[in-house]
């Protein structure tokens, strides 16, 4: 009994021994590749970054903070990049990635202005495709955007109001009006609801028309279809150079035009 006592032992001295030894050169083994100059990081791959982009590649690197050939790619921790990378205001997500044996891929998502909002005391700043104001109107970026204005003052408010805009904006976007019209400007009165200021070509070269339209208290299921009737109301008065100053689009399926008085 004693013998074998031993035995068992000696047995479980030499299983822990080697395991011992395998965990010691599983630990040399992986110092010994994150030391490695075959796995250094040589190329920064900056992915999905349109061509007016308002920031550029350059910036993107410096904001990954990663040298060439400074750093193994298995020692590199990506929660920092991600988080310097979130924090900057034009960057709404990232993925970013380990491509052995040397490159980090950083794939970027922008946010992309819809609108921009008129804020109390005239400062104006973009609204994104997911509704966040993020960030003050750049003169070197100004794009073609319509222009929210009349945005309430409490922000329990403001929110909703923005939201709702931003579904017409983008109901407009993918409607056929968007092809015989341009929304300027979106705001909403408490008792007409949403009004829009469009802008529309008339066949004489070089002419637009412009018009005050009333769009009714709600964006629902019925708003594609609104905006469907208004593209062929457009899309009849740009053929014949009709200049308008007002569209009732609330009333129904009725649709009501008033002709500017120049005409």
């Amino acid at each position: 009994m004693e013998k074998a006592s031993v035995g068992k032992f000696c047995k479980r001295l030499l299983v822990l021994f080697f395991a011992l030894v395998s965990i010691a050169g599983l630990c040399f083994g992986v110092q010994e590749i994150m030391r490695s100059p075959l796995f250094l990081i040589r190329v920064v791959e900056i992915s999905n970054l349109p061509e007016d982009s308002p920031i550029d590649a350059s910036t993107i690197t410096d904001l990954v903070q990663v040298r060439p050939n400074a750093i193994n790619l298995f020692a590199l921790e990506l929660a920092p990049i991600e988080r310097r990378l979130l924090d900057h205001p034009w960057i709404h997500g990232v993925t970013i990635s380990k491509r052995f044996p040397g490159t980090l891929s950083v794939n970027i998502e922008l946010r992309e202005p819809k609108a921009i909002v008129q804020r109390h005391g005239g400062e104006l700043a973009y609204l994104d495709q997911y509704g966040s104001v993020f960030v003050k109107v750049d003169p070197a970026h100004v794009r073609d955007l319509p222009m929210i204005s009349n945005v309430p003052l409490d922000i329990r408010k403001a929110g909703p109001y923005l939201a709702r805009s931003l579904q017409l904006i983008l109901l407009w976007e993918r409607s056929d009006v968007s092809k015989t019209s341009e929304l300027s400007s979106l705001s909403y009165d408490q008792e007409r609801g949403f009004r829009a200021v469009i802008s529309y070509p008339l066949s004489r070269q070089g002419a637009k028309g412009r018009a005050l339209v009333d769009l009714g208290q709600e964006i629902d299921t019925e708003t594609e279809a609104l905006l469907g009737r208004l593209s062929s109301v457009f899309s009849y008065l740009s053929e014949r150079s009709i200049p308008v100053k007002q569209v009732w689009a609330d009333l129904g399926k009725k649709i009501v035009v008033k002709i500017a008085r120049s005409s």
